[in-house]
């Protein structure tokens, strides 16, 4: 009986930040449910859902692309970095000053984030961290 109601309650957590109180850069309205039928979609790779492989399948014509699977504790160590040299946001590690996952504004409307979890409240925690720059989760 906890996991549903703790689901519910991060669906309605979602939908506020989604639809507002987020930051100015955020996406205003929300793109709904992708309809599936007949697009074009890149799947993660080993290694191979990078930002670059991405944008390059949206240009070949994907519909949807998805990132590689990012664990929860790691996207929720990170800090939101606008890199303008390179025009993305970065999620940077804050005591490794690694980058764990980049994206862009071109991709935002057509990228699946993935997060690898154990813990719905963390996976909630994860969803939240990067919901204003994917188009879901």
């Amino acid at each position: 009986q906890v996991v549903p109601s703790a689901l519910a309650l991060a669906a309605r957590s979602l939908s506020r930040h989604v639809h507002g109180g987020g930051p100015a850069d955020m996406a205003a309205e929300p793109p709904g449910i992708p309809d599936y039928n007949g697009l074009e979609i890149l799947s993660p790779m080993v290694r191979g859902a990078s930002l670059p492989m991405r944008l390059c399948c949206l240009e070949y014509g994907a519909g949807l692309v998805y990132s590689g699977v990012t664990i929860d504790h790691s996207i929720l160590e990170c800090v939101r970095v606008q890199n303008k040299e390179f025009g993305c946001m970065d999620y940077v590690n804050r005591q490794e000053g690694k980058v764990v996952f980049s994206t862009c504004e071109e991709e935002r409307q057509q990228l699946i984030f993935q997060v690898g979890t154990k813990d719905a409240c963390l996976a909630t925690k994860a969803a939240l961290h990067v919901c204003g720059d994917v188009r879901g989760v």
